[in-house]
């Protein structure tokens, strides 16, 4: 019973964060840090992609850590489906 409870949470969370990050990712483009969109947006990710960001080598202009976390996530996802 708690297997099926987490893993329709994992079912839940993963597209919707996904959704934010991507969002997050187009908006940067056409809006200005520290809108207030920006700013939720920003608090909403920044848990998950900012230990990825660390970990990553920096590169001028382009910021990989959206990539590598929503493969990580969805990776995740996958490895639990094949377990449970």
């Amino acid at each position: 019973m708690i297997v099926l409870v987490f893993m329709t949470f994992v079912d839940l969370f993963v597209p919707a964060f996904s959704a934010v990050v991507v969002l997050r990712v187009v908006l940067s483009y056409l809006m200005r840090p520290g809108t207030k969109v920006m700013d939720i947006l920003a608090g909403m990710t920044e848990p998950m992609l900012g230990p990825v960001r660390q970990l990553l080598p920096k590169s001028p202009g382009l910021d990989f850590a959206p990539l590598v976390t929503l493969l990580l996530l969805q990776g995740l996802q996958y490895l639990l489906h094949m377990l449970f």
